[in-house]
């Protein structure tokens, strides 16, 4: 089941009433880690097995480095349980594929099925058996609790990927559904529904339409079809983030922000400061610094930062297209080390603020092809015709949903930026009931026939 779905809606709100009717705290914790682990075989029950056996060996491996014995012994076998379970289902085909294209050798592909959301999931048992090992966080002795941090519903498929500081604190407490938490909750899911639904859905035909017929546009045309790509990826996921945020709020639960208005961004460094928060944290804590960081020269930095770029990108799927979008962001990132040496906003002015704000986003924008397009000759013919070297039939369409997308995208993002500086719509007031009403009828009028899976589900 999806977020913007009836189905959702339903769940969500059974599993409300059933925290609300139940009073013992480890009863509450039960409901929680059945109904996501019930949230999670929606998708193939055939993966339960997978959660719960990731939990489980993330689980004795941090007992053991908790108890001192061969502490890094057991830490290399946690992450390489991981990272064993994410290479199989995710990269063993894609190997196999590039080794029989280098070496024209015929075999087969094991045709492994992905399992919805297994990124996400490695990750946060890998953040928590490195946080134990380092000692940045404390061993859960309760299973139950740390299963309930792996599978909570509202984060399971997409994130935000949780510290285990942040997040199990929160279960030491009974859950109370509360007015103001379900009147917050439900403003912050209906901001991410109206980015998904009128944003992302609603933009969706014409970007596919582009990118599957990368030769038949005019450049204008294919420019239209990029920026709305840039809109419907920004729409969907910081749509999908805001429903899940708010989704643990009505329960009582705080979620971190993961996204903070990226396509503002003063630079790209900034940008990745804005953009999937959690991500960045993440490969920043994880990867980044253990590799050195920018503690071992300049050439080196340089290097580090192409390194967590280009992993980033094969981490969000097998394809050589990824690879290249990270490694366009690595390049950008080292670029703007070079020029900015150091240099405060002060020292800049607003002027080139500016246009740093309108670089940084043309940047990210071109970036974006290879990352939606279906292979590399897609890729090479969008940029051809977007820069003006590719002749060709010049079709010219511009999608009526671009007229009232990139509105209801300002307002969406307007009202979850609020949202999460505590300026929130207060529904006792009969101007904020109306704008919460008519955001919620603009829904209703607006939203395509069918809504689509959210396109981070797939990584």
């Amino acid at each position: 089941m999806i977020f913007s779905s009836v189905e959702y809606v339903g769940f969500l709100l059974a599993i409300l009433v059933l925290l609300a009717l139940v009073r013992s705290l480890k009863a509450q914790k039960v409901i929680l880690l059945l109904g996501s682990y019930y949230f999670y075989a929606r998708w193939d029950w055939r993966f339960l097995a997978l959660l719960a056996g990731l939990s489980l060996s993330t689980y004795g491996c941090t007992k053991m480095i908790r108890e001192g014995r061969d502490r890094k012994a057991w830490l290399i076998v946690s992450v390489a349980i991981a990272l064993g379970t994410l290479g199989y289902f995710k990269y063993a085909d894609f190997f196999i594929g590039t080794f029989i294209e280098v070496t024209g050798l015929h075999m087969g592909l094991l045709e492994v099925v992905l399992p919805v959301g297994i990124s996400f999931i490695v990750f946060e048992v890998i953040s928590y058996a490195v946080d134990v090992y380092r000692g940045e966080a404390e061993f859960e002795d309760s299973f139950l609790d740390f299963a309930v941090l792996v599978a909570f519903f509202p984060h399971l498929i997409a994130g935000p990927i949780l510290r285990p500081n942040h997040f199990l604190p929160q279960l030491s407490r009974r859950v109370r559904i509360t007015v103001p938490n379900l009147s917050a909750g439900a403003q912050l899911f209906v901001w991410g529904l109206m980015k998904k639904i009128l944003v992302a859905d609603r933009l969706s035909q014409f970007v596919e339409t582009v990118f599957n017929h990368p030769g038949a546009f005019s450049p204008a045309t294919t420019w239209l079809g990029v920026f709305a790509y840039a809109l419907q990826i920004y729409g969907d996921f910081s749509g999908y983030t805001d429903m899940a945020i708010g989704s643990a709020r009505m329960m009582g639960f705080d979620l971190p922000q993961n996204f903070n208005l990226p396509y503002l961004a003063k630079n790209v460094t900034d940008f990745w400061r804005r953009w999937h928060i959690s991500l960045s944290t993440w490969l920043r804590n994880y990867l980044y610094i253990p590799l050195g960081g920018n503690r071992r020269g300049v050439f080196r930095t340089y290097e580090n930062l192409a390194i967590v770029m280009l992993l980033g990108g094969l981490w969000h799927g097998a394809n050589w297209n990824f690879c290249l979008w990270g490694g366009i962001h690595g390049l950008g990132l080292i670029v703007h080390r070079i020029f900015s040496n150091g240099k405060t906003e002060d020292s800049v002015g607003s002027f080139w603020i500016t246009c740093g704000r309108g670089l940084t986003f043309l940047f990210v924008v071109v970036a974006w092809v290879p990352f939606r397009s279906l292979d590399w000759h897609g890729t090479l013919m969008i940029w051809e015709k977007m820069f003006g070297f590719l002749p060709g039939e010049q079709v010219r369409w511009v999608s009526v949903s671009l007229l009232y997308a990139v509105p209801c995208l300002i307002v969406a993002d307007l009202g979850s930026r609020m949202w999460f500086n505590d300026k929130r719509l207060r529904l006792t007031r009969f101007t904020h009931q109306l704008a919460f009403c008519l955001a919620a009828i603009g829904i209703l009028v607006l939203a395509p026939p069918q809504s689509s899976p959210f396109i981070y589900f797939r990584f």
